[in-house]
């Protein structure tokens, strides 16, 4: 029986030549849900991008070949595939993730390939029989893979209010104070800062008449009024309505001037009032704003008329009261 150990021995050496001659090897290790590309197919791939004739298959047991294990699983509506390379000179870790598992599986072709290269263009040294490599133990389902930690929240920032400007102009129908019921017209400006506001505004009242004077006589006092004043208070929203409760002041000069008098005189008073001046506001866009507005105020230095023949004398009242439509236009 020895010619045919002889013959069988001849055969195997035609049929498995040394490695050296052959190259590397690729053994691909592929984990995957059913939805990606096949083991199969992936190893085509990657033969395909070699295209140097490096066989690639799904065991082997050459000490040299390169054992590229790529588990992949679905995260949060995401495809993440754990990929590691192990060749004789070391191993490449890999996390890829994309929406798809088609582009999970091209990128690690794609690293597949590179490393492969890597590997053949690196120096040879003389073959060494490397002790062989530890039982890997087989990947867990993609299932059973463990969540990853959400991320912790930053701390939100605190938001720092924004300081808005606006114009605004009132028609106003004013009453008490001056004599009788009069008009007036008003407007100024304002800064709109959170649930705070504050203005600045002018008013002028158009002049009132009375009588003054000797009651026997047909003299008459007409009273104007100008007066600057500053308003502030907190704002309240009831759905797109704004409430205003303003506190505030005004200080001005009432003009007298007097008619049917045997001498024409005029006279100028100080005015000073406190008061409220509570406001409903609409915005009809950003920077459109509708309302009205209500004032009531203490008259605190009262202006007086009289002449000096005696007779009647015009004094302002103690409490003024007036009401107002607004257009308000705002500033980003």
């Amino acid at each position: 029986m020895a010619w045919t150990t002889w013959l069988a021995w001849w055969i195997g050496v035609i049929a498995d030549p040394a490695p050296a001659s052959v190259g590397s090897t690729i053994e691909l290790r592929w984990h995957a849900p059913a939805s990606c590309p096949s083991g199969t197919e992936v190893a085509t791939r990657i033969a395909t991008r070699i295209a140097d004739g490096t066989p690639v298959v799904e065991a082997s047991t050459r000490s040299d070949a390169i054992v590229a294990d790529l588990v992949v699983a679905v995260e949060n509506d995401s495809h993440v595939a754990d990929l590691v390379i192990t060749t004789t000179s070391g191993r490449t870790i890999r996390r890829l993730e994309a929406a798809d598992c088609e582009t999970v599986t091209d990128a690690a072709v794609l690293i597949v390939a590179m490393v492969h290269a890597q590997s053949q263009s690196a120096p040879r040294e003389d073959p060494v029989v490397p002790a062989p490599a530890p039982a890997v133990a087989p990947p867990p389902k993609p299932a059973a893979a463990a969540p990853r930690p959400a991320p912790v929240p930053a701390p939100a920032r605190k938001k720092t209010p924004v300081v808005r400007g606006s114009a605004f102009a009132e028609l106003a129908v004013g009453f008490a104070g001056l004599p009788g019921v009069g008009p007036g017209l008003g407007g100024g400006l304002a800064l709109l800062r959170g649930m705070l506001r504050v203005e600045l505004l002018g008013r002028f009242w158009f002049a009132r008449d009375a009588d003054i004077g000797v009651a026997t006589q047909d003299a008459r006092v007409d009273v104007r009024l100008w007066t600057v004043g500053a308003h502030a208070g907190p704002v309240l929203r009831a759905g797109p309505v704004e409430i205003a409760l303003l506190v505030g002041g005004h200080a001005g000069l009432a003009h007298g001037r007097g008619d049917d008098l045997p001498i024409v005189r005029s006279a100028r008073r100080p005015w000073v009032s406190l008061g409220a001046y509570p406001a409903l506001l609409w915005p009809l866009h950003p920077r459109v704003a509708l309302g009205l507005r209500g004032t009531v105020e203490g008259v605190a230095y009262r202006p007086r008329f009289t002449v000096r023949e005696g007779g009647r004398a015009v004094v302002a009242s103690p409490v003024t009261g007036a009401l107002a439509a607004v257009v308000e236009v705002r500033f980003p």
